[in-house]
């Protein structure tokens, strides 16, 4: 084949890919924006008719991330230590919130 049958399927490939690519990232939108919309009425649903449930479950979510959220800062902070009497350790962090849960 000449060069220029090459070059013009090469471009009709590449404008094939990019179709597809975008067709790909709106299927995984639209996939994602319906995730977010099944996740929120579980969660209007769990509140409705598992009150304490949905309580303990928000108090473990929020310590959880408060851990997480100190873990990350105290890499970042390694030479100047944080006096605590929490727990040490985000496995320790985690022991504590299973146990409040039980």
């Amino acid at each position: 084949m000449s060069n220029t049958i090459m070059a013009s399927l090469d471009a009709e490939i590449a404008k094939a890919k990019k179709q597809a690519a975008a067709r790909i990232a709106k299927l995984k939108r639209d996939a994602a924006a319906e995730q977010e919309k099944i996740d929120a009425k579980v969660i209007e649903l769990l509140c409705e008719q598992e009150p304490a449930l949905y309580e303990g479950l928000t108090r473990q979510a929020v310590g959880a991330l408060a851990a997480g959220k100190a873990a990350g800062s105290k890499n970042v902070r390694r030479a100047a230590p944080l006096e605590s009497s929490g727990p040490t350790s985000i496995n320790d962090a985690r022991g504590a919130f299973v146990e409040e849960a039980r």
